[in-house]
This record gives C-alpha cells, structure tokens and sequence, in this order.
C-alpha cells in the first residue's frame, strides 16, 4: 500500500482556490483590477459593468502598460514588478504586490486583457478561459490596459449561490469606486452600469470636489478640513461638521497611505473627538488619511489587505484624535437657520400641538396648584413643541369638566386596555429628561421622549389614509451612487408609501409628493433614515410594514427630546395624552416609556424594612 498520499495540486486547482479569498464577489474584483490602474500611474480609469458585474467588468487605464513577456508572466502566480524579496515586504508603497489578483480572476472566468506600452508599436491580447490561455496575438491598441472579465464565476456554480442581487453588487462596487477616488482625487475615474453612470470625477486635485461629486453638495457645504503631523507621520482630510451625520459608520472612510482599510483605532479616534457633538446613535461622516513610512506599518496581515498593523498605535491615535479635534474647535459649529422654510414647498408646516395650548394657560385658575408649586405658564412663554392642529387633545367625558386641581389633574385611565395605566401626578424632571410622578403605589420615571413618540405615533398610525400632499416645489435629493441604485430598485416601495419620487440626474432624484402626516420639515432625516435601513436589511418588507416603520421614523424625528425643559401643565398634558394611548407603556421601538418603584421598594432602598 502506498504512502504516498499528499499530492501538489495542479495549477489551475491551486489558482481557484487562492480565487476564493481573493475574489469573493465582483466588487473584489473590481478593486484589484482598478488598483493594478492606479499602481501603473494611471491619471483616468474607466470601469464598465454589465449585470452587477457578473456578466462583465471591463477596467481600462491610461496607464504604463505592459510588453508581451509582462503581460503572459502577469498572469502566472505569484508573478510582480512590486516586490522582489521578502524584506521588501516592509516597505511596500504600491496597492499590490502579491501577485495573485490577476491569476485569480482569470482562473474563474472568461479574462481578456490588451495592453501597449507607449513606446511600443503594438500592443498585446491575451485570452483565458478558466485559467487557461487559449490564446496570446499583437494587436492595435491605445497606450494603457484594458481587462475584460466576463462570466465571473462560470465554472464555480456555488459561488454564485451566495451572491446578492444585481444592484447590492453594483452597490458594493460603485462603494470600492468612491472610496478610490477620495484616495486619488488627480484621477479621474469613471463608472457605468448597465449603460448608466453611477460616479464621474474630473481628476482636477480638489479633495472636497471630489467629495461633492460622491456624497453630494450639502454635505460638501459643511465640510471642514483637517490636518496634523507627528514625528514622521501626517493625518489629513475632511470631516463634515455635527449638523450632518449618518447611523452607521459606513461614511467613515479611513486610509493609510492611501489605502483603504478597516481600522477600529482610527474609527475610534476619529469619533471619540466628536464626543458629545452628536446624538446618541450617530456617527460622523469623514475622509481620514494617514501616511507614515511603509516600515512602520504592516500590511500583509489580511487576504484583502484592508486590515493593517501599527508599530506605535498610541502616536496613530493621538494623532487622528487631535486633528479632529482641533478642525471641530476652531470651527463654528452653530447650524444655520432661518425663519423662513429652505424651500416653499407649498403645503403647511408640520407642526407638533402644545401639549398645554396658550388659551388653556391663559385660562387656567390662578389658584392652580401642583405639588412642587409650579406657577402656570403665562400666554406670552412660547411652545416647547407642537403637533398637527388636525390632532385633538382628549377631551372630557359627558357631564365632567376639566379642573385644575392636583387630585382632579391626575390621569385617569383610559377603559379597556388603557385599565393598567396608574393614577399620576407629575412632581418634577430629572436632568429635563424624566418626569418624576406620584402614583397611588409609589413613584414613577417616564421618559418623555419615549412617551411622545408613543402618542405621536398612534395617532399618525390612527389617521393614516391613502393620499399624498404634492409639493409646489419639488425637493432636490442628493444620494451616493450605491444610495441611488438602491433607491432605483425601489421605488415602487416609495410610491406604495405615497412618495412620489422621479430621477433628476446621475445621483440626484426629485421628491414631487409626501405620504400625509409626514413631516415636511425632517423630510431629508425620515428619507435618508429609511433609505439606510432598507440598505442594511436587504430585504423587501411588506406594504404594513413599512408604514409602520415611516410612522416609527416619523414620531421619533418629532417627538420631545431628551434634555427639553418643560412646565408643569406641560408635563401633565404629556402623561393624559400617554394615559389615552393604546399600548402606553413603550415607545413603538420598544424601549419603556415607564418605570415604577412602589413603596415597598423605596422603603427596601432606605432600609426602613428589610
């Protein structure tokens, strides 16, 4: 019996399964391809791609370009111009150097690639199949590369199983492509889909151009610019102010001389300086590059390189932490307002209603008294918040008048399921944030956001109809290019919702019409807000369903924040409105509105009993 069990694999088996960490999906083609262009001294890149990129990916460069030796050893493994030892591995200035990329593409689908030297006459093609050459000729070309992948992943059937839809693997390229190009704002790049642009920059230089064409003039606008230096090494970028910010760290996008990478140090950096600038949730949205020497920095610890080690991590962090915060301090960080709308958008303000209105303070008995001997609010002190007009305060049942007094200003419950909501009387707030009530068994904590956003949202769920209100002027959105692929697939759920929405543009759409009740004044926060949870999900909701979640965004953009000041009748006001709700006790995220410690537990507290 043989002994001889392990065998070397065979090329092509061997390239396949480098393909496999190499090549995850087409954007992981894409981004090698286009950082093989930039490698070569390219100043315009183009890529064109069919069906998300499985049908086709063509990259083609006004780069140095290849002789014909070049270009056949560029598809054998391992083979690079970029590195020659293993010593060069600590000082590698170039994207790549491994010299997998392009064996690994060829060898899982059908791979063409044309190429000229400028001093060359001709140039040479190149055609694989599967990893194998099939055939190798001279050719008429411009000076530069093109690479044509068609069928990625023809022969590995099981990969494709895993592969999202057409337009999630547009969006994953067109995402590679932007952040490319904040890296390398003197090139130009270009991407089409399908026959659609979906990114164009001009190459001029300009940083915040550059941002502008990928994130839009509005973030452009509050965009601040940053810049540090440590020892050897320097930190620059821009970052936008607090007044703009998104709920996930997807607008985070970090390099390190001038690559692309995953760093949690950074990202750590970089929000900590934003520390109590934004809302709880939130990140900011920024460009941050670092260079240092190569030789301080390892970037051979990831399949994709996205990851990298630090020597001195502490010095890498100080340095992001301070240049952050010192663009955030020398700035002018009070958002700009103005009393007239932004746009006549002709149709009323959404407006949230007094939760005491100015008559019934105007009106109320002098001798009204509450427990901490609060004084009623006069008719000249302004709203804290409004609501709709169209929405009724509970008014009293048949044959009882509204009074004034402590015991008589207690909330009743409501009947049916409202049975279990307690007797209250407002005391006071903790840190503007928590009314503090007396009930029959003890003291209760509500959360007055979490409350108004239940009353808000039950009624906007209660006087949902069919309809939209249009707009005279219709409102300008500005998206990303993976914003805008994924608004284009659905925008049938947009218009099933009452929004009418129409392309204007590469990246821009218009907004002619609003679902009723939603609030025209936090249209830009509720779009933008739906528009990344439809982009994490990935999946398709019912019609309910997302009405719902609209409603959810909605009551959550317009209801009391935490930190607001309210009066006495206005805190009354709050706990009726909750009282007459009809799941009073949390907010329609799930968070509670209400929390309870009886007698006996703030006697256990104090030790009065044991």
């Amino acid at each position: 019996m043989s002994d001889e069990r392990i065998k070397i694999l065979d090329e092509t088996t061997a390239n396949k399964i480098a393909a496999g960490e190499v090549v995850e999906r087409p954007a992981s083609a894409v981004k090698e391809l286009v950082e093989n262009s930039i490698d070569a001294g390219s100043t315009r890149i183009e890529v064109e791609i069919q069906e998300g990129g499985l049908r086709l990916i063509r990259v083609t460069d006004n780069g140095y370009g290849m002789g014909k030796n070049d270009a056949r050893l560029s598809l054998a493994r391992h083979a690079t111009s970029k590195i020659q030892t293993a010593e060069d591995l600590n000082r590698v200035s170039t994207l790549g150097f491994r010299g997998e990329a392009l064996p690994s593409i060829a060898s899982v689908s059908r791979f063409t690639v044309i190429t000229r030297r400028t001093a060359d006459l001709e140039g040479t093609e190149i055609v694989v199949e599967g990893g194998q050459i099939s055939g190798v000729s001279a050719v008429g070309c411009p000076a530069g590369t093109t690479i044509m992948v068609r069928d990625l992943f023809f022969n590995t059937p099981a990969r494709l199983k895993y592969l999202k839809t057409t337009t999630t693997e547009a969006g994953h390229i067109a995402d590679i492509l932007n952040r490319l190009a904040l890296a390398y704002p003197h090139i130009s790049f270009r991407l089409m889909h399908n026959g659609r642009q979906l990114l164009a920059t001009t190459g001029a230089g300009d940083g915040r151009e550059t941002m502008a064409s990928i994130y839009g003039g509005e973030v452009a606008k509050q965009l601040l610019t940053i810049e540090g230096a440590r020892d050897t090494y320097r930190v620059f970028g821009f970052i936008a102010k607090p007044v703009v910010y998104r709920k996930n760290r997807h607008h985070e996008t970090i390099f390190v001389n001038r690559r692309f990478i995953h760093s949690r140090l950074i990202s750590r950096a970089f929000e900590d300086a934003f520390q109590s600038l934004l809302p709880s949730g939130a990140h900011p949205i920024g460009v941050i590059s670092v260079e240092l020497p190569s030789s301080e920095v390892d970037v051979n610890v990831h399949p994709t390189k996205s990851e990298v080690k630090f020597q001195k991590e502490r010095d890498i962090f100080l340095l992001v932490y301070h240049a952050v915060k010192d663009a955030l301090q020398k700035a002018c960080l009070i958002p700009e307002a103005s009393l007239a709308p932004k746009q006549d958008l002709g149709v009323t303000e959404y407006k949230v209603q007094p939760l005491l209105l100015h008559e019934e303070a105007a009106t109320a008995p002098k001798g009204a008294a509450y427990a901490t001997g609060t004084p009623s609010v006069t008719p000249q002190e302004p709203p804290l918040f409004f609501r709709d007009p169209q929405f009724r305060q509970p008014s009293p049942a048949p044959g009882q008048t509204q009074s004034t007094t402590p015991q008589a200003n207690a909330v009743a419950a409501g009947e049916t399921a409202r049975e279990a909501f307690p007797l209250l009387q407002p005391v006071g707030q903790i840190d503007n944030t928590y009314i503090v009530a007396q009930g029959v068994d003890g003291m209760y904590l509500i959360d007055q956001h979490a409350a108004h956003e239940r009353i808000l949202f039950e009624k906007l769920m209660g006087k949902k109809q069919s309809g939209n209100q249009p707009l005279l002027v219709p409102w300008v959105w500005e998206t990303t290019a993976q914003e805008a692929l994924c608004i284009r697939e659905n925008l049938a759920v947009f218009q099933e919702l009452g929004f009418e929405v129409e392309e204007f543009g590469t990246r821009s759409f218009r907004v002619c019409a609003l679902p009723l009740g939603v609030p025209i004044a936090l249209l830009d926060k509720i779009l933008q807000d739906f528009l990344q949870r439809m982009m994490e999900t990935g999946r398709q909701q019912s019609v309910l369903r997302n009405q719902e979640l609209l409603m959810i965004m909605t009551a959550c953009k317009a209801a009391i924040k935490a930190h607001a000041k309210l009066s006495m009748p206005e805190m009354l006001k709050l706990l009726q409105q909750l009282a007459d709700a009809e799941n009073p006790f949390t907010c329609p995220h799930g968070r509670p509105t209400i929390v309870h410690f009886s007698g006996v537990d703030l006697a256990r507290l104090f030790k009065r009993i044991q």
